[in-house]
């Protein structure tokens, strides 16, 4: 629906009525909160499905949630990674997600590389299995999926944590290197 508007808040970001997330059915007229029940989680970014109506993944501080209906309830489907070695100061979040076609999803984690989803989000994976190697994963700030090659994907790259987006990084094989 082309009148369908999603507004997420940065993560500390909620207007007084302590909502950080909103809907609007029709181009803005109107906005609803949309935020999940725990009154903590603040979402980062929406990802409507871009065919199937109702169909919205988030980003939010606990990880990636999903909702069939428009945003009214949601289900955390894939809290933040966990990776072995990394700096309690730093731990691996998700940052930014892109739909590459009507069944998978990516999203960019900042600690843990690319993660992926081939079943409309409900389910999510490592793109590239951990391998013990907390230093190999690489730090993804941003990513955006090429819409007429679904496994070409662009991200921002970190050298490190704490540190700025340095590299933008091109996949062809949907992330597998």
């Amino acid at each position: 629906d082309p009148n369908r508007i999603f507004l997420a808040g940065v993560p500390y970001f909620a207007c007084e009525s302590g909502c950080s997330a909103y809907r609007s059915p029709d181009s803005g007229g109107t906005w609803s909160c949309i935020q999940p029940e725990d009154p903590f989680e603040r979402f980062t970014q929406f990802a409507p499905h871009p065919g199937v109506s109702g169909l919205l993944l988030a980003l939010g501080r606990e990880g990636i949630y999903r909702s069939i209906d428009d945003g009214t309830t949601w289900t955390l489907v894939a809290a933040n990674p966990e990776v072995p070695g990394q700096s309690e100061r730093f731990p691996p979040r998700f940052l930014d997600l892109d739909w590459a076609n009507d069944e998978i999803v990516y999203v960019a984690s900042e600690g843990a590389g690319l993660y992926w989803s081939h079943d409309r989000g409900a389910t999510w994976s490592p793109r590239v299995p951990y391998l013990g190697d907390a230093v190999a994963r690489p730090w993804l700030t941003r990513l955006a999926v090429d819409r007429f090659h679904d496994e070409r994907i662009f991200a921002l790259a970190r050298l490190d944590a704490g540190e700025p987006a340095v590299e933008v990084v091109l996949s062809t094989d949907g992330g597998l290197s």
